[in-house]
């Protein structure tokens, strides 16, 4: 079962360390005056070898690049991350992973919320709450963090298809424009 686990331990374990290194240039950037991102168009982002679309704003970066976003976590992990050009302190990551067994969605959220809390980040995640994705079942998570003195939410929706999981993760403002999408 910790083999299960172990490629978003992992991702979450990354995650913290580019934090923790991107946390100066965060802080940096939001001191100096910046123009406002116009990010209310939204075009649809289709990944047919995944099984998703979603809408994004059309003025976000895309990166498929595994070995970028995973670094060679999992075989069974894919993920594709969807960033502003400025200011890069928000980001939206859809990680898919592919289950050597069938289980129920809320034992998949389970184990994904124990990882989540069992890392370096003490971060306290909510308890998975029901939502709708497009008419399906999908559970939903979040978590507030301090970054420097800036409240940051850490939000993640799961959804099973067969032997698919989807985990939609949103770290950014807790108030604002992101949030809402």
């Amino acid at each position: 079962m910790r083999n299960k686990r172990s490629p978003l331990l992992a991702v979450i374990l990354l995650f913290a360390v580019l934090l923790l290194i991107a946390a100066p240039l965060l802080i940096r950037q939001s001191i100096l005056p910046q123009a406002p991102v116009d990010d209310s168009r939204l075009i649809e982002y289709r990944n047919p070898a995944l099984g998703f679309r979603l809408l994004r704003p059309e003025v976000w970066e895309i990166s498929e690049d595994e070995n970028l976003i995973l670094s060679g976590v999992s075989e069974n992990m894919d993920a594709v991350a969807f960033v502003p050009k400025d200011p890069p302190n928000t980001f939206l990551i859809m990680y898919v992973q592919t289950l050597s067994n069938t289980e129920t969605l809320d034992t998949y959220a389970a184990r994904q919320v124990a990882d989540l809390q069992n890392n370096d980040s003490q971060m306290r995640f909510s308890l998975p709450k029901p939502v709708k994705i497009n008419g399906l079942d999908a559970l939903e998570t979040e978590a507030i963090s301090n970054v420097n003195g800036e409240a940051r939410q850490l939000r993640m929706i799961m959804l099973l298809n067969g032997l698919r999981a989807y985990a939609l993760t949103y770290f950014g403002p807790v108030e604002g424009t992101a949030r809402q999408r």
